[in-house]
């Protein structure tokens, strides 16, 4: 019986112990199984982005000019920035517009190749790429346009406007190049994603060429920047975009203080090779001025501070007791502060094509065109020999403008007459004899 019992748990042990071992072969089989499974997809996923970078880059050799005469490296970098842009900007279609593969690549790389020279990538701010087949109505402006960009990081285009654009390469018009400099110079000056010198040169620029072109060049038969790009200084910017891209030999023939003046701000030059690595612009000498003066006084910053604390309280004292007497002191405030800025808290660059005279107490800037400038003059404001002052008169929109600005020594007023000279301005000095 004991021989029998035994027998029968062995039987029973072989039967459990069989189970938990197909169990466990299971369990291998299906791990194994996962792991191939996983594997796989790996190997698909690398495929997959292998034939992603493949078909943009069949795209882009195909299809832009510009990727064409990059090298190796560069169109490595061009391609990563292309496929960033796309993974990380939404593409939203109206109905009539068939968004293919083709289309969002060359819309990257329309805002890839303006920002290619920089370390910077516009996709951190454009969000959204809408897509119309035709003309758009714009409420607000009550008018039918191509494209615009909103401040918000939206891009709007006309497909149809956008495809004539592209297969035109040589005209100087391209509506997605056209937006994304409009995208990129609101988002520069209103972003501190870019940095101060940056953003400065771009703001220089924007004001030194503000009515570089008289506003007249389109009464040329065969004007080179077209009418609609002296609408105003901000259409004026994204049509030199497009010319700088399309027709770089005509841009700089043409207007070569403006192109040179564009290789800085996007640190290339479509007609020599591009430089592999980003230069800060501070390493550019053409974005240096000739001399500069600065008048300060000591403590100035605590005289800013406590002018804006007095100001404020002096209109809050004002609304509250309803008395006209915070009013003048405010004003009397307003007044000194004025007279410091105008003795001891200026900043004048002069630079070859505008001068710029930027103000240490309130934070502001004017910048004239030098080719505006009708003379300069130095002149007494006292009997004395103690004050002395310059005036820079210059036309602005047709009205006579005076600049008046502190002679601090009679170095600077020196390197002034010598700026004069250089430049053929007419300089008067009342100060001698």
């Amino acid at each position: 019986m004991e021989v029998f019992f035994i027998s029968i748990a062995l039987i029973f042990l072989a039967i459990y112990g069989l189970g938990v071992l197909k169990d466990f072969i299971e369990m291998i089989w299906k791990l194994r199984s996962k792991q191939e499974s996983f594997k796989e997809q790996i190997q698909n996923k690398r495929v997959s982005k292998l034939t992603v970078i493949q078909e943009v880059e069949e795209i882009l050799h195909t299809s832009s000019n510009y990727y064409i005469q990059l090298d190796s490296e560069q169109k490595k970098k061009f391609i990563q920035r292309t496929m960033y842009f796309m993974q990380h900007t939404q593409y939203n279609v109206y109905e009539g517009v068939v968004l293919t593969n083709v289309l969002r690549v060359l819309i990257a790389a329309c805002a890839v190749q303006i920002t290619f020279g920089l370390n910077v990538c516009l996709s951190l701010k454009i969000k959204k790429i809408r897509l119309y087949p035709d003309l758009m109505y714009i409420r607000s402006r009550n008018t039918y346009v191509k494209g615009f960009f909103h401040p918000h990081g939206v891009v709007h285009v006309s497909v149809k406007h956008f495809i004539e654009g592209h297969n035109n390469q040589s005209d100087g018009i391209h509506l997605g190049l056209h937006e994304m400099a409009h995208a990129m110079e609101q988002i520069i000056l209103s972003n501190n994603s870019f940095s101060f010198l940056f953003k400065d040169l771009v703001s220089k620029w924007i004001h030194a060429t503000e009515e570089t072109t008289d506003y007249s060049i389109d009464k040329e038969e065969h004007a080179f920047i077209r009418k609609y790009g002296i609408t105003n200084t901000h259409e004026f910017f994204a049509v030199c975009i497009e010319n700088f891209f399309e027709r770089p030999r005509e841009f700089a023939s043409k207007l070569p203080m403006i192109y040179k003046h564009m290789c800085i701000i996007l640190n290339q030059n479509p007609i020599e090779p591009l430089p592999h690595t980003w230069v800060p612009i501070t390493h550019n000498n053409y974005t240096k001025p000739k001399f500069t003066e600065t008048m300060h006084m000591k403590q100035l910053a605590l005289i800013t501070i406590f002018s804006a604390i007095l100001i404020s309280y002096l209109l809050y004292e004002s609304f509250e007791s309803g008395s006209a007497m915070p009013i003048i002191f405010f004003v009397s405030t307003y007044n000194i502060a004025k007279i410091i800025e105008f003795f001891t808290a200026r900043r004048m660059e002069f630079y070859d094509n505008y001068i710029l005279f930027r103000s240490m107490l309130w934070g502001t800037k004017d910048i004239i065109p030098t080719k505006h400038l009708l003379y300069i003059s130095a002149h007494q404001t006292l009997a004395s020999d103690v004050r002395k002052k310059l005036s820079f008169v210059y036309h602005k929109q047709g009205l006579q403008e005076t600049h008046d600005i502190f002679i601090p020594d009679k170095t600077f007023l020196e390197q002034v007459k010598a700026y004069a000279k250089s430049n053929n301005f007419v300089f008067i000095d009342k100060t001698e004899g």
